[in-house]
């Protein structure tokens, strides 16, 4: 099998025989949009609110290839497939944005003239570019400026996961490594994982959170924990620290000879214990 670049659907959706053999995942990889919350000009829950409201996510959805093969527009953290996994919409401005509740909310804040710098990776496909001028482009109707800093992913890795890295905002994505909120959350959003390598892009600590996360963590019965990762999800999003933007599909190509080849919700991989070979 072989996995499919966006520069390859459109011969495969062209050609039936290509197509008919193409494992389509339902969800994969969660795309966002961090915030540094420790920046002055993104301490205020407000302007973070706004952001959301802002972001043209449908835009960002095209240039992963479109509801069919990038993804589906998400405002959650957790993804479809992991357990406890509920559908919310805390900054629901249409999967364009809301230009207006972005500027009122910005205008409550008293902020005007805002410039912001968004830093991303250069090196690892031309998409997270675009998927930067995108965002850049969706903040402008708001009358914020965006200064694009592109990086080695390495620079740029080094940068977001260090306790005082100089940006403002970040792309980033991120794949749950077993199915449970705490794949996710704790990760992206617990104290202790700002700095040091930490995954915490956006600087979000909170005392609250940090003690809820530890308690799911310690709950033994499975549904139980579901239903606080699920509950941890929504209590972030009230402070609004990154956009959710995309849950990524995952495209995958078998041989012509290859049976009952799928990609589940979660993991977004083919299941290889069941599949098999047409003789």
């Amino acid at each position: 099998n072989a996995l499919i670049s966006p520069s390859q659907f459109q011969r495969i959706q062209s050609d039936p025989s290509i197509s008919d053999r193409m494992a389509n995942s339902p969800s994969g990889y969660f795309r966002y949009l961090a915030m540094n919350v420790k920046r002055p000009g993104l301490s205020d829950v407000r302007v973070r609110q706004a952001i959301n409201y802002a972001v043209n996510k449908a835009e960002v959805q095209s240039v992963y290839g479109g509801p069919k093969f990038g993804g589906q527009i998400t405002s959650t953290i957790m993804t479809p497939g992991i357990p406890g996994h509920t559908e919310y919409n805390l900054y629901d401005g249409g999967d364009t944005g809301d230009v207006d509740k972005a500027k009122e909310l910005l205008a409550a804040a008293g902020v005007s003239d805002l410039k912001l710098t968004l830093t991303y990776p250069t090196d690892v496909s031309a998409i997270e570019e675009k998927e930067a001028q995108s965002i850049k482009n969706s903040l402008a109707r708001v009358g914020v400026k965006v200064e694009l800093k592109g990086l080695d992913s390495n620079t740029w890795s080094e940068l977001v996961s260090s306790a005082d890295g100089d940006y403002d905002m970040t792309t980033n994505g991120w794949g749950a490594d077993f199915p449970s909120g705490m794949s996710t959350i704790q990760p992206l959003f617990a104290s202790s994982e700002i700095g040091n390598g930490g995954g915490n892009a956006s600087k979000f600590s909170d005392p609250k959170v940090d003690a809820a996360i530890d308690a799911a963590i310690a709950e033994p019965d499975l549904d139980k924990a579901a239903k606080m990762w699920a509950a941890i999800d929504k209590q972030i999003m009230e402070h609004a620290p990154v956009v959710p933007i995309l849950v990524q599909r995952t495209q995958a190509l078998a041989g012509s000879k290859i049976m009952n080849y799928f990609i589940p919700a979660y993991p977004p991989f083919a299941n290889e214990l069941v599949v098999g070979v047409d003789r």
